[in-house]
């Protein structure tokens, strides 16, 4: 794909780097200098190195400290009880489809009676709505909602279950202000509690499950909680939360269960995905989220539900390479918004960005403007809203943001131009009326470049460890595993080599990505290096020798294991 319609990227700015591999300070948790240096990094002392470095589901935060967990589970309880209808309305996204999963295996489980709903993108949009309501009550006849990884805003749809006489539970972690909120049995929000911010709704909905059986043990032999901990980690994983806390429990656990997943779908999944023996949370990142999510993004999620729970391999294995195809149309779709969006950039702004970009147009997928944003906000590091259409016209966008800039509280002050907005800091939704985008890109780039300091919008290379090629092997990476799982909130260590050469030519793949093999003075064997997107910023490489930022990863073919170096960045040596 040509980038010569685009401005070019701003200049990376390349800090030193914090750890020295070749002087490690004395080791005082692991016996090893970088580990604990890294560590120290992350803010992990030798009071907390032991729950940290050997994760015990022990150690989980009491489920019923959750806001309003306990008046929710006992609701559920009697429902099951009583025999009546639960319906699970959730979301399309991969924290979605894992969260009314892990409801529905559990609930069911117990006895209860479970309807499972899913809204369509394009016809009746995220969360709770009138049309998804309608919907809802012509399939089933709830006694009860659980409006599961929505709900939190949605006031005036909670009031149309309560004129018809149907209680509402909400599960949900996305912020919202009081003034919106649903009438409710319950809304279970860690958003609205002093701790654990941090958990996504595939979290809740496990620990949901978990107060259940805390208030009536005599549960606990119905159902085993442990078998659901795959699918809270791919969910968890998926929805890009800090892996902290009680998160880092469940993504740790789930991740060895993944390995020998008892569900006929993550089965499936793995298979088509090529994913190892022992999976690793980019695996869920990179490989098991999108084709999950390409189902949502494209039709309906329901296929992505049907994977999840179904019964046999061999009806699984037919989803999974459904939604394998569907994935591959979502990478085309997303190519050809991209290209337009990068030509839009160009015919609004020219060279000179704003604080923020606001791209529209009625072609656009919206099941992939979510991905598009994320792809020009890391390209151009401003937070980003793409824009599409749905078959009303209503502009449905999705916005992703750069580190010190809260998109919601942004949004907030231009919510007189929006249908709809929220989500979290770093991600948020829209909907908009066509004559009010521009309206609306003017409003939020004059607050964000209002409340914003320059340095913001200059992205850094801020290197965890230097290091030289001799010593990139699999002994360095085994012991960096002590610190995995690595996502959002414990990041994969970002390290740097400096004046490496490549040895050979460097080659394009698809016109697309870099690929090459590195050495340097320190005589290391060469190692394979590849540069995902490397092309669409850098068509051609600076002169060497380098310095390369990169994160050192495990590489398996036919049974053999070596590393190789995922680039970041590299640039010519000082």
């Amino acid at each position: 794909m040509s980038v010569t319609s685009s401005p070019a990227p701003p200049v990376r700015r390349w800090s030193a780097a914090k750890i020295n591999a070749h002087q490690g300070s004395a080791p005082a948790i692991t016996g090893d200098p970088v580990v604990d240096a890294l560590l120290k990094l992350r803010g992990i002392g030798p009071d907390i190195a032991e729950p940290f470095l050997n994760p015990n589901l022990g150690n989980l935060t009491d489920p019923l400290s959750l806001p309003q967990m306990e008046p929710a589970a006992k609701r559920v309880l009697a429902a099951i009880a009583a025999g009546e209808s639960i319906a699970l309305y959730g979301d399309y996204d991969v924290d979605g489809v894992t969260s009314l999963s892990i409801l529905k295996f559990g609930i069911e489980a117990l006895g209860g009676r479970v309807h499972c709903f899913l809204p369509h993108r394009m016809d009746e949009g995220y969360g709770l709505s009138d049309d998804g309501i309608e919907r809802l009550l012509n399939e089933c006849q709830p006694d009860l909602v659980l409006a599961v990884d929505c709900g939190t805003t949605s006031k005036a749809e909670g009031e149309i279950l309560a004129a018809q006489g149907i209680d509402l539970i909400v599960i949900d972690h996305h912020q919202g202000a009081e003034e919106t909120f649903p009438p409710a049995i319950a809304i279970v929000n860690p958003q609205l509690g002093p701790d654990q911010h941090y958990l996504c709704s595939a979290g809740l909905a496990f620990k949901f499950l978990h107060a259940l059986q805390k208030i009536d043990p005599s549960h606990r032999k119905a159902f085993d909680l442990r078998s659901v901990l795959d699918l809270a980690a791919v969910g968890t994983v998926a929805d890009l939360v800090p892996l902290e806390d009680d998160n880092r429990l469940l993504v740790t656990a789930g991740l060895k269960r993944l390995a020998n997943t008892q569900h006929p779908g993550l089965r499936a999944l793995i298979q088509v995905a090529a994913v190892g023996e022992r999976p690793i949370a980019s695996d869920i990142g990179f490989r098991i989220g999108p084709r999950l999510n390409a189902a949502g993004r494209l039709d309906s999620a329901l296929d992505a539900l049907h994977l999840l729970t179904a019964g046999d391999d061999a009806e699984a294995l037919a989803i999974a390479s459904a939604l394998d195809a569907q994935n591959r149309e979502r990478q085309t779709i997303e190519a050809e918004v991209l290209k337009s969006a990068l030509a839009q950039i160009e015919a609004l702004h020219g060279s000179d960005l704003p604080a923020a970009l606001v791209l529209a147009e009625p072609e656009w997928h919206p099941g992939v403007v979510g991905i598009v944003a994320s792809r020009i906000m890391r390209r151009f590091h401003r937070p980003t809203f793409i824009i599409g259409f749905d078959e009303s016209g209503m502009g449905k966008g999705s916005g992703r943001s750069i580190q010190g800039i809260n998109l919601v509280e942004h949004i907030d002050k231009a919510r007189h131009l929006l249908v709809k907005g929220g989500g979290h800091a770093a991600a948020a939704g829209i909907s908009v009326q066509r004559d009010q985008i521009d309206s609306f890109r003017a409003a939020l780039t004059a607050s964000i470049a209002a409340t914003t300091p320059a340095e913001v919008f200059i992205p850094e290379i801020s290197p965890d460890i230097e290091t030289s090629v001799d010593q990139l092997n699999l002994d360095l990476l085994n012991r960096l595993d002590q610190v995995a799982p690595f996502g959002m909130g414990n990041p994969e260590p970002l390290m740097i080599v400096r004046h490496a050469g490549c040895v050979g030519e460097p080659r394009k793949l698809k016109d697309k990505h870099w690929k090459f093999r590195i050495t340097d003075e320190s005589g290391g064997t060469p190692i394979d290096a590849i540069w995902f997107s490397g092309c669409e910023t850098h068509p051609e490489l600076p002169a060497g020798p380098w310095d390369i930022a990169f994160m050192l990863q495990r590489n398996v073919w036919r049974g053999r294991e070596s590393v190789q170096l995922l680039i970041r960045d590299l640039r010519t040596s000082e």
